[in-house]
């Protein structure tokens, strides 16, 4: 059975994989190394015999206990095509940047992770899509703040946070029952959102029970009516509530 992981939440959770990638993390460690190797030549997600990318960051990992720099080398390889392909592919500053920063930062916290554990790259075991999108993001954020390019907020796109963190706000409804399980993401956005102005937090809570800003068709429940403010000032809360969810969720910071 692989190593338990030893990051946290901001909550105090401990981060563990759920239970198809800790299956699928056992299944491969008990493969000799010939057939690992095979495996990864793998390419497409459909295939029974190819390595997730749960497992895959995990065999990098491991390899520090093996001091195998080969084999290390042989997995990070196959991890950073994969990487590649998910980018950016334009030839414009902004797409080589944003394929630079995603690829420095995770070489830096592997070869980080490999002297101290990195609780950053736990993540990438519990969901790496989560992980990936996140850096992304702030890849995106950066890049286009070296380029000197602003980006407005457009209320229109919910809080202006990654995908899966907007499509968690949407699902986070406790009557949906499983629809949204993700201990680690459900606890640390509950507290970020805790942390929000009573306004800004009213707004981003009435949001997750799908409540619009304004109805002006059926006279229903709004937000607008729900706190007597105009939509106007519905937009402000929710440009303001989305830039420090983003510091907390994105960039890490304890507001």
């Amino acid at each position: 059975m692989a190593e338990a992981l030893k990051g946290v939440t901001c909550d105090g959770i401990p981060y563990y994989r759920p239970e198809e990638v800790e299956c699928a993390v056992d299944g491969v460690l008990a493969l000799s190394r010939e057939e690992i190797v095979r495996r990864l030549t793998i390419l497409s997600s459909n295939n029974a015999e190819y390595i997730r990318d749960e497992v895959l960051m995990h065999l990098i990992r491991s390899t520090i206990f093996e001091n195998n720099q080969r084999l290390f080398q042989r997995f990070f390889q196959a991890l950073e095509a994969r990487i590649i392909k998910k980018l950016p592919r334009g030839d414009d500053i902004v797409s080589r940047g944003i394929r630079e920063y995603v690829v420095d930062n995770l070489i830096e916290m592997i070869a980080k992770d490999r002297q101290a554990h990195v609780t950053r790259l736990d993540i990438f075991e519990c969901r790496f899509e989560r992980g990936f999108k996140l850096l992304v993001h702030d890849a995106k954020r950066r890049v286009l703040s070296k380029a000197k390019r602003t980006v407005s907020i457009d209320v229109s796109d919910e809080l202006h946070l990654p995908d899966e963190i907007v499509d968690g706000i949407r699902r986070l409804d406790t009557t949906e029952g499983d629809a949204f399980v993700d201990v680690h993401f459900r606890s640390d956005l509950l507290r970020a959102i805790a942390k929000l102005p009573d306004l800004e937090r009213h707004v981003a809570t009435l949001m997750l029970k799908n409540v619009p800003d304004v109805d002006n068709v059926s006279g229903g429940p709004s937000i607008s009516s729900e706190l007597g403010r105009s939509a106007r000032m519905i937009q402000n809360y929710r440009a303001a509530a989305a830039k420090k969810l983003r510091r907390m969720l994105v960039d890490g910071e304890d507001l």
